[in-house]
């Protein structure tokens, strides 16, 4: 199974996510905007690391490596990181099958955000790990208007 297959245009949105991330210098990327909150950068990482979570410790079970935001300080790296987190996610649906999508898999709690342990569907974390990505695009492009264009 593909993202492609639960949801035709998931493949074009990422790729415009990227393309858009070109235009961005890297002096832009982190600049922060006053009360505006998070660096596009950040917002970035933030997204990857989110869908990494989700595909690589949860549907896959594997533990994770850490991310540094600093790590990632010009549009080819971040770049990178997204193509390489979406490839993570690629991997993780490639198994599946309509009914392996129903396959439950347990979410820790996170007490910094009052989140219980739950359990839900693969399809119900592919569908976030969507929600992600075309949220933090949304903020990107947010952000990248609140520094003047």
């Amino acid at each position: 199974m593909t993202g492609d297959d639960l949801y035709p245009y998931w493949a074009s949105v990422h790729e415009e996510y990227v393309d858009f991330l070109l235009a961005v210098s890297s002096e832009e990327l982190s600049r922060r905007v006053a009360g505006a909150g998070a660096s596009i950068q950040t917002l970035v990482v933030r997204s990857a690391v989110e869908e990494r979570f989700l595909t690589g410790s949860v549907i896959l079970r594997n533990p994770l490596d850490p991310i540094n935001v600093g790590d990632y300080a010009d549009a080819p790296s971040l770049i990178e990181l997204l193509k390489a987190t979406r490839h993570q996610t690629e991997r993780a649906l490639a198994p599946l099958t309509p009914a392996g999508l129903r396959s439950v898999r347990t979410l820790p709690a996170n007490p910094a955000v009052n989140q219980h342990e739950a359990n839900v569907t693969i399809n119900w974390i592919v569908w976030k790990i969507m929600q992600i990505e075309i949220e933090a695009y949304s903020m990107v492009k947010l952000r990248w208007k609140d520094l003047g264009h």
